[in-house]
This record gives C-alpha cells, sequence and structure tokens, in this order.
C-alpha cells in the first residue's frame, strides 16, 4: 500500500508524493490528479522513508524544484518501452 509522504499544488493542480513498495525495493512518485504519474526515486531494499524524504528535501531538492515547475524532473510512467510491465499506474 502507498503512503502519502508530500503533497504540493501546481498550476491550480494538487500532487500527491507517494512511497510504493514494489519487489524489495520502493518507489518515490509523483502523481498528479490526472494523466501519468512520474518516477522520482527507486529505492533499494532496506532503503525507505528517511531516503525519501532525503530525495524530496535534500541536495536534489525534488520537492521544492516540483513546486516551482521545473521540467523534465522524473520518468513518466507511460513511457515504458512496448511489451515491457511498466512499474505503476495512477490509481
Amino acid at each position: 500500500m502507498a503512503r502519502l509522504l508530500a503533497t504540493y499544488t501546481l498550476a491550480g493542480r494538487r500532487h500527491r508524493i507517494e512511497l510504493v513498495p514494489r519487489g524489495a525495493g520502493q518507489l518515490l512518485i509523483d502523481r498528479p490528479p490526472d494523466g501519468p504519474a512520474r518516477l522520482v526515486a527507486e529505492l533499494d531494499p532496506g532503503e525507505g522513508e528517511a531516503q525519501a524524504r532525503a530525495v524530496l528535501h535534500g541536495d536534489g531538492a525534488y520537492l521544492e524544484r516540483a513546486r516551482a515547475g521545473e521540467p523534465g524532473l522524473g520518468r513518466r510512467l507511460d513511457d515504458d518501452p512496448p511489451g515491457r510491465r511498466p512499474l505503476a499506474r495512477a490509481a
């Protein structure tokens, strides 16, 4: 089950930053209210919320950059090549 870590609003649209289990690791995902989710980070087994929060607020400052509307942050999860199972989909 996904855990909500943060939210932000960009152009009147509320985004959810979620930590989602995947296999032995976890994915940090930015979900807009519509359209494809974006992969922020893939966490290794043993990494968790502390590492996810470091991505959001640390040197990379994903959350600050996303709030500012910086283009090109994260890979769209619907950009997976044909025949490859997508990592996750927006709920």
